[in-house]
C-alpha cells in the first residue's frame, strides 16, 4: 500500500457538467495545443519516465510518432509459460487496463479510425468540426501499443437525439429501436476492427482474456496486442430486461444502466432511482454474470444497485465527490460499498472531474498527474486497500488532450500515473494492481 495519510481536496461546488456533453470550446485552441505539447515535452524530461523506440505497428508510415515511447528493453524468446528469459526485467506496469473508453462512437460519429496515431488524426482535424465539437485526439493504435495499453473496457455509446452535437448524427437515437440499431452497427465496427488489425483482439471470455495479458508477457514488442471489452454505456438499446441476453451472446459484459434516464434508471442528475424494470434487467444480468457499471446513474439509483445486485460492480470511471463535486462523482458511502464488494473504482481524467473549479478558460497547472494521484489515494484511504482503484479515463469521451492533467498529451502518457505512484511511495505489486491487476480481478470473475 502507498501513504497512509488520506489526502484531500477542497473543491468549490459547480454545477453538473457530462463528460460527453463538453460544448464550452473556445477559440484559444492554438495556445491550449502548444501548453498541452510543452506539458509532455516538460513531463518526459522528468526523472524514471522511460525512452526507447516506437514499436512498429500495421499503421500507415504517415503517423506521427506517439508522445511517450515505450521501454527500451531488449527482445528475447519467450519460454511456454510467456515468460521472458533475459535477466532484464520487464517494466512496471506490464501494461495498462483502461476501463473507460468510446472507440465505435469516435470512429463511426467523427471518423477517428482506431488504428491511425492521434497525432497523425489531429493534423487531418486541425481546425475543423470534429476538433471544434471533441478537442485533440488523445487515442490511436500506436499510442495504446507505445503506451502499453494492452486492454479497453470500450463503449457501445450513442447520443440520445435531444443532446446530439452540431453537425454530428449518425450514432444518435430518438427512441429504443434506433439505439438497438446504433448498439448493433458498433458491435459489427468492433467486429471488423479485429478482423483487419490483427493488433485488436475482442475479448468476450477466459481464453480471449488470457491470451492479450499473455502478449505483453515478453520483452519483444511485436506479440503485444490490445483486447477490447465490450460493454453499454446506457442500457437504452436494451428494449426490454430479457433481450441483455442477446446483447451477451454478441459479446457485451458490462453495463450502465442509464447515461441519460432510461426506463431502467435515473441518471445523474435525476432524483430517480432504479425502476421495476431495471430491478428486472439486474436480475437477468445476475444470471448471466454480467458487470454492472454504476457510473452515471444517479445517486438513488447507484445505491440501490449496491444494495441488491449479487454480481460484479464496478464505477469505470467516476471520480470521488471530493474531486467531481457535481452530481458525476460517486459519495465516499458508494466507494466503500464497491471496495466491500470486491470492485473497482476507475479514475477519470477530464480534469473538470479532478476539480471542480477547472473551466477551459483556466491557466495550465491547477490539475496535474499529482491530483491523479491524490484522487487515487483517496480511494485507496476509503476502501483501505490498494485493490478497489484503477484508471478509467474516457479519452476522448467529449474532450480532447486541452481537457487531461498537464504533462499528458495522449493515452502513451497513462505511463506517468504508474511512475508518479512510485515516486509516491506505492510498491512495485501496488502500481501493478492499479494500473492493471485490479481490473484483470474483476475480468476474470465475470467472464464466461
Amino acid at each position: 500500500m502507498g501513504r497512509v495519510e488520506t489526502k484531500r481536496q477542497n473543491m468549490t461546488h459547480a454545477p453538473s457538467l457530462s463528460n460527453k456533453d463538453t460544448t464550452e470550446r473556445t477559440p484559444r485552441r492554438l495556445f491550449l495545443k502548444l501548453l498541452a505539447l510543452l506539458g509532455s515535452m516538460l513531463a518526459c524530461q522528468a526523472p524514471g519516465l522511460r525512452t526507447g523506440d516506437e514499436p512498429s505497428t500495421t499503421t500507415p508510415s504517415s503517423t506521427v510518432a506517439p508522445s511517450t515511447p515505450p521501454p527500451d528493453t531488449p527482445t528475447a524468446q519467450p519460454t511456454p509459460e510467456n515468460t521472458p528469459t533475459s535477466a532484464v526485467p520487464l517494466p512496471h506496469p506490464l501494461f495498462i487496463v483502461d476501463g473507460h473508453q468510446d472507440i465505435a462512437w469516435n470512429w463511426l460519429e467523427f471518423g477517428r479510425d482506431p488504428r491511425q496515431s492521434a497525432l497523425a488524426g489531429r493534423e487531418e482535424e486541425e481546425n475543423g468540426l470534429v476538433e471544434l465539437a471533441m478537442g485533440d485526439r488523445t487515442t490511436g493504435l500506436p499510442e495504446y501499443l507505445t503506451g502499453r495499453v494492452g486492454i479497453v473496457i470500450t463503449s457501445l455509446f450513442m447520443m440520445p437525439a435531444q443532446r446530439a452535437y452540431r453537425n454530428f448524427k449518425s450514432q444518435i437515437f430518438a427512441d429504443s429501436e434506433e439505439a438497438y440499431a446504433r448498439g448493433i452497427e458498433q458491435i459489427e465496427a468492433y467486429q471488423r476492427l479485429a478482423a483487419d488489425e490483427p493488433r485488436y483482439s475482442l475479448i468476450t471470455n477466459q481464453q480471449e482474456l488470457e491470451s492479450v495479458v499473455a502478449s505483453w508477457h515478453t520483452v519483444d514488442t511485436q506479440t503485444h496486442k490490445v483486447g477490447l471489452v465490450l460493454m453499454m454505456e446506457g442500457a437504452a438499446s436494451i428494449r426490454q430486461p430479457a433481450e441483455v441476453h442477446e446483447w451477451h451472446e454478441r459479446g457485451v459484459r458490462s453495463i450502465i444502466l442509464a447515461w441519460q434516464a432510461t426506463q431502467y434508471a435515473g441518471a445523474s442528475g435525476d432524483a430517480e432511482g432504479l425502476t421495476d424494470l431495471g430491478r428486472e434487467l439486474l436480475a437477468n444480468m445476475a444470471e448471466l454474470n454480467m458487470i454492472v457499471d454504476i457510473s452515471h446513474l444517479s445517486r438513488n439509483a447507484y445505491l440501490e444497485v449496491l444494495d441488491i445486485y449479487p454480481g460484479p460492480i464496478v464505477a469505470s470511471h467516476s471520480n470521488p465527490l471530493t474531486f467531481a463535486n457535481t452530481d458525476r462523482g460517486i459519495s465516499d458511502e458508494a466507494i466503500r460499498k464497491v471496495g466491500e464488494r470486491d470492485g473497482v473504482v476507475g479514475i477519470m481524467l477530464f480534469n473538470r472531474f479532478l476539480n471542480s473549479e477547472w473551466t477551459f478558460d483556466t491557466p495550465p497547472g491547477l490539475v496535474t498527474i499529482r491530483t491523479v494521484v491524490d484522487a487515487i489515494d483517496t480511494v485507496v484511504q476509503l476502501t483501505g486497500s490498494t485493490a478497489h482503484v484503477a484508471i478509467g479515463s474516457d479519452f476522448d469521451g467529449g474532450f480532447g488532450a486541452e481537457a487531461i492533467p498537464f504533462g499528458m498529451n495522449t493515452v502513451a502518457d497513462l505511463l506517468m500515473i504508474g511512475d508518479a505512484l512510485g515516486a509516491d511511495g506505492y510498491s512495485t505489486e501496488d502500481i501493478e494492481a492499479i494500473m492493471n491487476g485490479n481490473w484483470l480481478r474483476v475480468l476474470r470473475r465475470s467472464l464466461p
